[in-house]
């Protein structure tokens, strides 16, 4: 009998199981989860989730492709096909690419969100934070809408919240230029973006001065940045001071370029980055994503004015514990993902660890502590074993965890 796949929700609440026939996963938002069916129909389920989403394919869409990508914004499921993307849910912020003022009753309708792609390109990637989403495009550009309140979407003279029309906004031909990129993540409020590696140039037969070795892409980071979860630390050992509160504009993350290997993956939450790099997850910003001591992480409360927790960092710092610190492959990370206050990684061995808050059960049965929620609560729980093999794929919405298992 083949292998069996089925998916494990951990923290959603509600009576409705996940769809048994999911093969993909997507970002979740406010007890909302989504994902894509066999037959290629974006799912969504939970306790906020619609009794139905509306029909695919959406009536405006002549050629009728199937979503290849979902993601959710708390109230918005968000579905990408290769020439654009398509939204239903909550018409506020710009993130159905409706202007301010439409309105539209909650998942009654696709709406074609209104990204300017040239017909020679595609859409590759999506994620959404609270109120605003990226799109990666097969030139490697990055285009970005919806609430710009605290500069996530990146554009640098922008004083609306509601930014309707898709930019792009890194890479050539962008507002501002940049590198071609390779990932993308929406956190609650900002946003991160990988640059593509660079091809080494042909050797040559002249001679010629020797040059530096080669630095990693850099990885940007831009919007609010109050709990130091856009990295802006120089990781120079000074006595860490608070971090700006907004970036306007997509930064390089000087803490990540001097680690032993790139960065491969992004994963962003309310007010936390991580990052895979070598196998290992580093992560930055608010006290809950720190790697715990004793099952309980350092770090207090909510913080007030223009300084940050006890416990939160602005450069990035490995996260170790549990199962990260296994030896050989096995214990290498593959995969990462990160939710509102908590965050996971998948091992090269099919396990998945969890840490941060578990207030809702996002990392299962007796681990359901506050984490970060008023002064003295404590960073967060964990690392601690999810699931101990078996596991394909992982993502997270708010409080939620899912895990793609073969049985």
């Amino acid at each position: 009998m083949p292998p069996r796949r089925r998916v494990l929700a951990f923290g959603l609440g509600g009576d409705a199981p996940p769809p048994t026939d999911l093969v993909a996963l997507g970002s979740g938002g406010l007890g909302l989860a989504v994902g894509l069916t066999e037959g290629g129909l974006p799912a969504a389920w939970g306790p906020a989730a619609p009794a139905a989403l509306p029909t695919w394919p959406p009536p405006d869409d002549a050629v009728g492709a199937a979503p290849t990508a979902v993601a959710a914004a708390p109230d918005t499921v968000l579905a990408l096909t290769p020439c654009t993307v398509h939204a239903a849910g909550w018409a506020g912020d710009g993130l159905m690419g409706l202007e301010e003022g439409a309105s539209s009753p909650p998942y009654s309708a696709w709406a074609r969100v209104p990204l300017p792609l040239p017909p020679t390109l595609t859409l590759t990637s999506i994620s959404a934070g609270e109120g605003h989403a990226l799109a990666l495009d097969s030139a490697g550009r990055v285009w970005a809408w919806g609430c710009d309140a605290e500069g996530q979407v990146g554009l640098l003279a922008s004083s609306s919240c509601a930014v309707a029309s898709p930019t792009c906004v890194l890479g050539p031909g962008s507002v501002r230029g940049g590198p071609l990129c390779a990932a993308v993540a929406a956190g609650g409020r900002h946003s991160l973006a990988l640059a593509a590696a660079v091809a080494p140039r042909p050797p040559s037969s002249r001679p010629k001065a020797p040059s530096p070795p080669p630095s990693h892409p850099p990885v940007y980071a831009w919007g609010w940045a109050g709990r130091g979860q856009c990295g802006s630390g120089d990781g120079g050992g000074a006595p860490p001071s608070p971090p700006a509160p907004r970036l306007r504009a997509p930064t390089p993350i000087p803490g990540l370029a001097g680690l032993p290997a790139p960065v491969t993956a992004l994963a962003a939450g309310l007010a936390h980055s991580l990052f895979l790099a070598g196998g290992g997850v580093y992560w930055c910003g608010a006290a809950w994503a720190a790697p715990a001591e004793g099952g309980v992480g350092a770090g207090g409360g909510g913080g007030t004015g223009s300084t940050p927790p006890a416990g939160d960092t602005d450069t990035p710092a490995l996260v170790a514990g549990g199962l990260l610190d296994s030896a050989g492959p096995a214990g290498d990370v593959s995969a990462i993902a990160a939710g509102g206050r908590h965050s996971l990684a998948l091992t090269a061995g099919g396990a998945v660890v969890a840490w941060g808050c578990g207030r809702q059960g996002g990392l299962g049965e007796g681990w359901q502590r506050d984490g970060d929620e008023g002064a003295g609560s404590g960073g967060g729980v964990g690392p601690v074993t999810l699931v101990a093999g078996g596991a394909l794929s992982v993502a997270a919405g708010r409080w939620h965890s899912l895990v793609v298992v073969e049985e």
